[in-house]
C-alpha cells in the first residue's frame, strides 16, 4: 500500500511539474513568435521600399492629373452659347490666365446684341470684352470677343 500512495503522489508531482514545463515552453514560444513577427527580412524590407515608391508616384500622377488642363472642352462651351446668326472665324484660347479670343461675324447688329446677352447670362464666363466692331464692305458685321472663362471650364 505504501507502494500505489508513494507511486500515487509521484504522479501527481510529475503531473504538475510537467503542466508548469508546458505553460512555461508555450509563453516563451509566443515571445519568439512575437519577435518573430516584429523583424521583416531584407527581401520584405526591398519590396516594401519598392511598392512606397510606386505609391508615390502614382500620388504625383494623380496630382498632375488634377491640374491636367483639357483645352478641348472648349468646344462644347462655344457650340453652347453660339448664336444661329454668329459664325467665328478665329479662336484662341490661352490655358494661363484662363482667355478666350474670338473673331467672328454676323448679319447685324441685333444678333451681335443678342449674342452678348448669351455671353453674359452664361454661368461659366466671368467677363466678356467686345472690341474691333466694324461693318464689312459686304454689309457683315465683324467683331471680336476677349472673352475671361472660370478656370472649372479648362479643368
Amino acid at each position: 500500500m505504501y507502494l500505489v500512495v508513494g507511486l500515487l503522489i509521484a504522479s501527481i508531482g510529475v503531473m504538475f511539474f510537467l503542466n508548469r514545463s508546458i505553460a512555461e515552453a508555450e509563453s516563451k514560444m509566443e515571445e519568439l513568435e512575437q519577435i518573430l513577427a516584429g523583424k521583416k527580412t531584407k527581401e520584405e524590407d526591398a519590396l516594401e521600399a519598392e511598392v512606397l515608391g510606386y505609391q508615390v508616384r502614382i500620388e504625383d500622377f494623380a496630382k498632375i492629373l488634377g491640374n491636367h488642363p483639357y483645352p478641348s472642352q472648349i468646344f462644347e462651351l462655344v457650340e453652347g452659347f453660339c448664336h444661329p446668326k454668329v459664325w467665328f472665324s478665329e479662336m484662341t484660347l490661352s490655358v494661363d490666365n484662363n482667355n478666350l479670343f474670338l473673331s467672328g461675324e454676323t448679319t447685324d447688329f441685333l444678333s451681335l446684341e443678342q449674342q452678348v446677352l448669351i455671353l453674359r447670362k452664361e454661368p461659366l464666363i466671368e467677363g466678356i470684352a467686345l472690341s474691333n466692331l466694324a461693318v464689312s464692305e459686304s454689309g457683315t458685321v465683324k467683331f471680336n470677343f476677349d472673352i475671361t472663362l472660370k478656370p472649372s471650364v479648362i479643368r
